[in-house]
């Protein structure tokens, strides 16, 4: 334990007892992911603290998010890094794939754009969707109700 471990577990153990223990690990870390996450979801509230891979991955994202060309690719390039290596520290960090983290930043974008009154299929093309049917189902799966009922 004084060299860094989480916890120690003696022989013979109980299985049950360790199973427990490893939950509450994973359920921590997952938890520490999740505030990462949440609270740097926008550009704009990222402070120094936060992993610069997240900051820079984000600041891409903001600058090139209407494009629906857009791809994981793009961005590993714009930061010089594999895309493999991109996916694994975004899943490091906050437990999401960078297609996930781009879907639900544009779905954010979107939601706000809906609360002025826009129509949904403006919305959608404008927050880099080709398909406003496509668009329904990711917004409806990720709010939990459709687009339209926004505003």
């Amino acid at each position: 334990l004084s060299s860094g471990a989480i916890d120690y577990v003696t022989k013979p153990f109980a299985s049950r007892e360790l199973l427990m223990k490893l939950n509450n690990i994973l359920q921590w870390r997952r938890q520490q992911q999740q505030q990462v996450l949440s609270r740097n979801l926008e550009v704009n509230r990222i402070d120094e603290e936060t992993n610069s891979v997240l900051r820079q991955f984000l600041e891409v994202v903001e600058n090139r998010y209407q494009d629906s060309t857009f791809s994981v690719d793009d961005i590993a390039d714009a930061l010089a890094m594999s895309k493999s290596s991109l996916s694994r520290k975004l899943k490091s960090i906050a437990d999401k794939t960078p297609l996930e983290i781009v879907t639900e930043y544009r779905l954010h974008r979107a939601q706000e754009m809906l609360k002025t009154g826009q129509s949904v299929s403006d919305v959608a093309y404008s927050v880099g969707f080709n398909d406003p049917f496509y668009f329904s189902r990711k917004y409806r799966s990720f709010f939990g109700y459709p687009p339209s009922q926004e505003g």
